[in-house]
């Protein structure tokens, strides 16, 4: 053989040995094809990690925002076994929801396929014990997931759910950020997730108690879906508990629709830089008759590897409602919460990410099963005033009810809706559209009797 040919067949070879190695390292989606005769071709993959135990009770909601049918598959995931899959038809702008113990395996996480249109897909979980969490689900799995509230302190239980959807395992290494230190435990920096399966992680059993810390997970292996629960139970009083999915990047600005200083109880921002760069944050506020920018929060230094916990009640009177955006004057991307505890009657603890970006419609879930008080925030970030208009998607259609149709947000500035009486104490998804302005939304609901809890989920963005 010729020169040439030999060094081409080492690299042929060469080549050949790295993928055959890639593949098996690599995990893949189950992917269908689309069918024959359909058209445009639309299929999206949602994954629901929810807290399990007994007396927990899960479910998740899919909504069709389009105009022709959908066909959806459900399915959960548990012990490296997959259940068997459910399929459905969901018309046109119509919502259908399912309870995550009926898909046939217990302490499972969520999976389901949308094939055919837009839709969004989230979950809500109700306790009588522990209180009630709303949450996102995730579109896609990841190599890469950042949290910035998590706690081992004694009476706030923080576990990470980790979603594995595929038949491979994948490896995760665990970082802790806290206000002074930046660390892997030695038990984090090498932690396997089972194939198809929702592991739980008690943060308490591999880090020492620390009440506050930021989060990085990582997948050096695979690809994941990780949410943060956490069940409330201090000897303070505080009670209740909050989940919701991370976020796959810092991002250089939050906005936060749903804010309020308790009257009893505290409401933090919790800001965490993961990078290698000091981030200097600012914080503008947003009420119904004015924006105002607090100076002793015009250039909060976030150090890089480390937790900033502000306190809000130290900067805003208490029972002050609000809207927030947090952000970066040196462009240096961060991951901040809200945190609120109420304490006295209203009890409840809750925490929730903003939105990194601003749009023109957003989508959230809205009622119970067990009914409640439901409202939405609303922020209108533009420099005149905007009108809004609330569309509901329920089992039976869609519909705007009077009063929702033209809602008014004055520039810079935050209204509140609630939409308890339009929901004839039923479940629905609403549909937020600025058709002035940019806004960010926000749910707020609250449940009394023997729940007592309230939870804040930042509305989707729909492009």
């Amino acid at each position: 053989m010729r020169r040439t040919e030999i060094v081409f067949a080492l690299v042929a070879a060469i080549l050949i040995a790295f993928f055959g190695f890639a593949d098996r390292i690599f995990p893949r989606a189950e992917v269908d094809e689309a069918p024959a005769g359909a058209g445009r071709f639309l299929s999206s993959g949602w994954y629901c990690p929810v807290p399990t135990g007994e007396g927990f009770n899960s479910q998740v909601a899919t909504t069709n925002l389009g105009d022709e049918p959908v066909r959806v598959r459900r399915w959960s995931i548990a012990g490296s076994q997959r259940s068997s899959y459910q399929a459905a038809e969901v018309a046109p702008r119509t919502r259908s929801t399912v309870a995550v113990s009926d898909l046939g395996l217990p302490d499972a996480a969520a999976v389901v396929e949308v094939f055919g249109a837009q839709s969004t897909t989230d979950s809500m979980t109700i306790s009588d014990n522990a209180g009630l969490t709303a949450s996102r689900c995730s579109v896609q799995p990841s190599d890469r997931w950042y949290f910035s509230v998590a706690s081992t302190a004694r009476g706030l239980d923080t576990y990470l759910l980790v979603a594995n959807p595929f038949a491979e395992e994948a490896v995760l290494r665990i970082r802790i950020i806290t206000a002074d230190r930046d660390v892997v435990p030695a038990r984090l920096s090498d932690h396997v997730i089972p194939p198809l399966s929702q592991t739980p992680i008690f943060l308490a059993e591999f880090f020492e108690e620390t009440e506050s810390f930021g989060l990085e997970v990582q997948a050096t292996q695979g690809r994941v879906v990780v949410a943060r629960h956490t069940r409330v139970e201090a000897r303070d009083g505080r009670r209740g508990m909050f989940s919701d999915v991370g976020i796959r990047e810092p991002s250089p600005r939050w906005f936060f629709a749903a804010g309020e200083v308790p009257s009893e109880g505290n409401e933090f921002a919790v800001i965490t830089n993961p990078g290698e760069r000091e981030s200097l944050v600012q914080f503008i506020i947003q009420t119904e008759t004015e924006q105002l920018s607090p100076p002793e929060l015009a250039e909060l230094p976030i150090p890089a590897g480390r937790q900033v916990v502000v306190r809000l009640a130290d900067f805003l009177p208490r029972g002050f409602i609000h809207g927030m955006t947090i952000s970066s004057v040196n462009a240096v991307p961060f991951v901040a919460e809200r945190l609120i505890y109420f304490g006295g009657a209203t009890r409840g603890a809750e925490s929730a990410f903003g939105s990194p970006a601003l749009g023109t419609r957003f989508v959230t879930s809205v009622g119970t099963p067990i009914g409640g008080v439901e409202r939405l925030a609303i922020v209108n970030h533009s420099t005149s005033q905007a009108v809004i208009r609330i569309v509901l998607i329920t089992p039976d259609g869609e519909t705007v009810p009077p009063g929702l149709e033209a809602v008014q947000v004055g520039a810079g500035r935050r209204a509140t809706v609630d939409v308890t009486p339009f929901l004839g104490g039923g479940m629905a998804t609403a549909v937020i559209e600025a058709l002035s302005g940019e806004i960010v939304v926000e749910r707020i609901v609250s449940l009394g009797g023997s729940v007592n809890d309230f939870s804040t989920q930042a509305a989707q963005p729909l492009e």
